[in-house]
């Protein structure tokens, strides 16, 4: 299974949502996106992406940062309609994917043991 990317997420958008936003502000805005996948995963929110960053949420949860940056879209386009749905479906895929992690779908990103004292 191939890596999630920033510019396959972006590429993704621009196909399915013809749109006149600069490259800059649509990574901008998957950078927040990934902003918060990354945080929930143990890690640090990125400061920009290269096109070839690799994603922290991956299949089947790679849907998220699409829906992401189609509903920043939808918004600054005063689209309030879709930015909800776009919006909810982006709550819900990363629900969905913050719980897979936490029954232990993905290899754990603290201390591999516990220490008792």
């Amino acid at each position: 299974m191939s890596q999630i990317t920033a510019l396959w997420v972006l590429g993704q958008v621009d196909d399915t949502l013809p749109n006149g936003y600069s490259d800059a502000q649509k990574r901008h805005w998957l950078a927040q996106a990934e902003g918060f996948c990354a945080l929930e995963a143990g890690g640090s929110a990125p400061a920009n992406l290269a096109d070839d960053a690799v994603l922290t949420a991956q299949m089947p949860y790679d849907g998220l940062y699409c829906r992401y940056v189609e509903a920043q879209i939808h918004y600054h386009n005063g689209e309030m309609s879709r930015y909800n749905n776009a919006m909810a479906a982006w709550n819900e895929l990363f629900l969905s994917w913050r719980d897979y992690r936490a029954r232990g779908g993905a290899a754990p990103a603290r201390a591999a043991a516990l220490k008792l004292c």
